[in-house]
Order: structure tokens, then C-alpha cells, then sequence
């Protein structure tokens, strides 16, 4: 997939308004980086017809195996069940399980422009 600034450098006036978005989003939003890492190698997998990640992470905790089976859900369902959502509220605020949503949500509206100007 391209990088995400040449999918949206494609539009000029997204880049800016979309940039102010995705820093605070990934960056600043609440979610520790490696679980940020965690959800958008899993959310690719899900969106990139290129990416072959096959099997799970070894040594996930359980926190980390929520993350994956809520990511595993927003991809199929469109939103997290309300057990992994309760689940999830032990280790994460709902501040923060909003951001998971936007990261998710993000990260495949990418890939929906990226596979789409990839031909």
C-alpha cells in the first residue's frame, strides 16, 4: 500500500485537514504506541489485499488479545460487541476505546483509497 501522505497528497486540500486528524488520533489520543502498532498491523490485515501476516503475535497478553478480537470485529461488524467492550474496559477507558474506533476506521479508509488508486 502507499504511504498514507501520497493517498491523500492526491487531494491536497484532504492533506492538511486530514493530518490535523491523524497526529492527535495515533499520536496523542490516549493509546499507548505499541498498542497503536498492535491495531494497525491487525486492521491491514484485514484491509490490504497485499498483506500475508498469517497466524497471531506470540506472547499476547490478554489485553493485547482483546485489542486484536475487537479490531477482528470493527473489520467484520462495524462496531465492538459489548462483551469485548466490557472486557476492554478493564484495561482502557472509553476515551481511549474511542480512539481504538478511530484508528481502526481510519486505517481502513486508507487502504479503501490506497487499493483503489493501486491499479
Amino acid at each position: 500500500m502507499p504511504h498514507a501522505v501520497e493517498v491523500i497528497g492526491r487531494h491536497p486540500r484532504l492533506l492538511w485537514p486530514w493530518l490535523s486528524f491523524w497526529v492527535p488520533t495515533y499520536r496523542r489520543g490516549g493509546l499507548a504506541q505499541e498498542d497503536v502498532s498492535l491495531v494497525l498491523r491487525r486492521t491491514a490485515r484485514h484491509t490490504d489485499p497485499h498483506d500475508r501476516q498469517e497466524g497471531e503475535p506470540e506472547d499476547l497478553d490478554e489485553r493485547q488479545r482483546l485489542l486484536l478480537a475487537a479490531v477482528d470485529e470493527l473489520c467484520a461488524d462495524r462496531m465492538i460487541s459489548d462483551a469485548t467492550w466490557r472486557a476492554l474496559s478493564a484495561f482502557y477507558s472509553d476515551r481511549q476505546l474511542s480512539v481504538l474506533c478511530f484508528v481502526v476506521g481510519n486505517r481502513a479508509t486508507l487502504a479503501m483509497v490506497a487499493n483503489t488508486f493501486e491499479r
